[in-house]
This record gives structure tokens, sequence and C-alpha cells, in this order.
């Protein structure tokens, strides 16, 4: 069963696009979902966990399936300052 960021990310095209077809953002449709926020105080970046603790990974006009605990994005794995480790 596919993860709601999942979900989510084959809407948008996998981190294509920001745009779905019907014309929503992805930003809307991730803090409507989301159950925590994690945003930079200068709203560059966020992080939106979902219920069932997937995450969307919003970074510098690009996004990627992430992780609940970290800002580092699934496609790219766990960079060296992560605090979750390269598990």
């Amino acid at each position: 069963m596919k993860t709601t960021a999942e979900k989510i990310a084959e809407r948008f095209d996998n981190g294509t696009n920001w745009r779905d077809p019907k014309g929503y953002h992805l930003l809307d449709v991730c803090m409507s979902r989301a159950v925590a926020i994690d945003e930079k105080p200068d709203h560059s970046s966020g992080r939106y966990v979902f219920e069932d603790e997937s995450a969307i990974t919003i970074m510098a006009g690009a996004w990627d399936i992430g992780f609940k605990d970290c800002w580092c994005w699934a496609g790219l794995g766990h960079d060296e300052e992560c605090k979750r480790g390269s598990k």
C-alpha cells in the first residue's frame, strides 16, 4: 500500500511539478493533509509529515519524499549531518 507522501508525489509527477493536473498547488495539498509541519523561519523550506508518518520535504525550490525526523530527501538518502544517521 502506498504512503500518503507517495500518493502526493505521484499526483504531482514525482517531484516534477508544483501543480497537479487540476491546478492544485503542492504546498496547499501538503498543508491540508499534514499532521505535523516544520517550516524554516524564512518559509523557504518545509517538512510536512502525514498521519502514516510519511513526509514531503521542500527545500531550495525543489521537493521530494522525505523523512519524518530529518530534512534529508528519500531520493538522495541521509547526509552526513543527519540526526538519523545513515541507516
